[in-house]
């Protein structure tokens, strides 16, 4: 968990790149998705030659919800990018 702009988000780092690669990002749909299903069934299989970030949304998945109602449309890239 780390806090990212007054909300705590779930993360998760995992597998591992033979070459120097950025890592690939996993956003759930949603609302309220979150990222298991897809670790667990996709994820395995690149994770043997990514670096996977499953990231879940503000409000969804093991992230907490936004106290101030902060769900406007540009806030979910403000996270991402925070």
């Amino acid at each position: 968990m780390t806090a990212l702009n007054g909300v705590r988000h779930w993360y998760k780092l995992a597998g591992r790149s033979a070459r120097p690669a950025p890592p690939v990002v996993f956003l759930h749909g949603g609302p309220g998705g979150e990222s298991y299903t897809f670790e667990m069934s996709a994820g395995r299989y690149l994770e043997r030659s990514l670096r996977m970030v499953y990231f879940e949304q503000r409000g969804s998945g093991r992230s907490d919800r936004a106290s101030d109602g902060g769900y406007a449309i540009a806030t979910p890239v403000e996270d991402l990018e925070a």
